[in-house]
């Protein structure tokens, strides 16, 4: 029987989390560049009615975005109809995704433990700070960490489920997963879920087990699932499968710099083999080096039991070792790791850390929720200051341009009858944001010097950076407004 007092504490811990998610999604400014841009995909598709091919502006041309497959795009696009053109709309999808995967942790767990592990792994899922921080932003990635999840997940239940065709259940909805991961992503789905579903088969030697899988209706609803959108994605922007399946998906994982894959988009990062485990680390804080308060505590001669325990055989701590090291393993491989790739292994790690404290009886301590609480806190009030103080240094970072910018220059240009006749223009670059909160009152342009726009810009609301305003000032022109390293100058009359 689950204690209640420990039910209270996660659900007001999960409940506060949500909130707080929920208030920084909506006040919250969007980043540039990923952030911005692919909201901007979001609102095109909604605005077009187009669900099939994102599209943007880059640098100065409204062309097809080939880099990612679609579904993110839809969802959040169906988001921006419901809700309008906001912050919040386009990063519903990712905040829906994060819940929709600790709502599976908690399933999971209580079916193969019980309802105090459940409530344990599902808070810690959520109170990890980098699932946290991306549970709401506009980003493909939780939704396919949601895939990828959903489909160990099953993999976990048809592993510990005895009747066939309670298996062939499990097993359709494994591959159902793997079809949402290709629409989310594309095939880097299948090697992360498949690698460690191969590990752990091939450690506790479950080959036999495979004959009961849904080999008929699983693939076929694989199949179903992918292949008439990846038809329609080819068929409506040809060339599509080749730039995305070659270019994409290939060449940059075996490349070693942008241009090696044919980087359309200009914003490939490179950094070096093996930055996968630190990417782990960082995903997995601060429950990971907190382990100590979850893991059983191994006296003297007990760390070689361990191994003779059967945690490896067992669906749930098995597959979470052998995704905490398939997963990290893999991307050490490749040297474009970022740190989201490695959200997958967020939630199997915090079931596993919630099974050994539940196992070593941790639960009974009242020390030990109290601990957890105050981690949460911490982590809770920390990622908040964080969150706001990149928001306001965005504002003054000359590298970067904020969405706050373009949010006050939506205002002024709203509240002003003589300067709501005026379009906006970005020197030097337009950035993804000022599409996102101007709409068609900003120029789009391709990417040019300082001296060019001053000449292009004619008569149009100047945005510029403070630095780069020349020494004899600004001719015709007047400010209208100032804040950290940009500035804006309206025509004189």
């Amino acid at each position: 029987m689950i204690n209640e007092s420990l039910r209270r504490s996660c659900m007001t811990l999960l409940a506060l989390f949500i909130i707080v998610r929920v208030v920084i999604m909506i006040f919250t400014p969007l980043r540039d560049p990923s952030e911005s841009r692919y909201a901007v995909m979001a609102m095109n598709m909604a605005r077009t009615g187009d669900f099939v091919i994102p599209h943007f502006y880059h640098h100065g041309e409204y062309q097809s975005f080939d880099g990612k497959t679609s579904l993110f795009f839809q969802i959040a696009g169906l988001s921006v109809k419901a809700f309008g053109v906001n912050e919040f709309a386009v990063r519903l999808p990712s905040l829906l995704a994060a819940l929709g995967i600790v709502s599976m942790v908690f399933f999971t767990v209580r079916k193969l433990r019980d309802a105090t592990t459940a409530w344990l792994a599902a808070t810690l899922t959520m109170t990890t700070p980098l699932f946290y921080v991306f549970a709401g932003i506009s980003l493909t990635d939780m939704v396919l960490t949601f895939c990828i999840c959903g489909a160990l997940l099953s993999y976990m239940l048809f592993c510990n489920a005895e009747k066939k065709r309670t298996k062939k259940r499990f097993s359709i909805l494994f591959f159902a997963f793997l079809g949402l991961g290709m629409l989310a992503k594309g095939p880097v789905a299948i090697v992360m879920a498949g690698l460690p579903v191969f590990l752990f088969t091939a450690i506790t030697q479950r080959w036999k087990e495979l004959k009961d899988h849904s080999w008929i209706l699983g693939p076929l609803m694989f199949l179903v699932l992918v292949v008439p959108m990846y038809a329609l994605l080819e068929k409506q922007n040809s060339g599509f499968l080749e730039q995305f399946f070659i270019n994409e998906n290939f060449k940059r994982f075996t490349t070693t710099t942008p241009d090696g894959y044919g980087d359309r988009y200009g914003s490939g990062h490179v950094t070096f083999k093996g930055m996968g485990f630190v990417w782990f680390v960082v995903a997995t804080l601060p429950w990971l080096f907190l382990s100590g308060l979850m893991l059983p505590k191994f006296r003297k001669g007990d760390f070689p039991k361990l191994w003779a325990r059967p945690l490896w055989g067992d669906p749930l701590t098995g597959m979470a070792l052998c995704v905490a090291f398939g997963i990290t393993g893999f991307w050490c491989l490749s040297s474009v790791a970022l740190v989201y790739y490695l959200l997958p292994t967020t939630p199997l790690v915090c079931m596993f850390l919630a099974d050994m404290a539940v196992r070593d009886g941790r639960m009974s301590q009242p020390c030990f929720m109290r601990c957890v609480r105050v981690v949460a806190y911490i982590t809770l009030f920390g990622t908040v200051i964080g969150l706001g103080v990149s928001t306001v240094a965005g504002m003054y970072k000359t590298s970067h341009v904020s969405g706050a910018m373009f949010k006050n220059m939506r205002d002024i240009r709203r509240d002003s009858s003589e300067l709501s006749r005026y379009h906006y223009y970005v020197a030097g670059a337009t950035p993804y944001s000022a599409e996102f909160y101007l709409h068609d009152a900003v120029v789009q342009h391709p990417r040019e010097s300082v001296e060019e726009s001053l000449d292009a810009s004619g008569d149009t609301i100047l945005l510029i950076r403070t630095k780069h305003i020349p020494k004899e000032g600004m001719q015709n022109r007047r400010l209208i407004y100032k804040k950290g390293s940009w500035a804006a100058f309206a025509p004189e009359g």
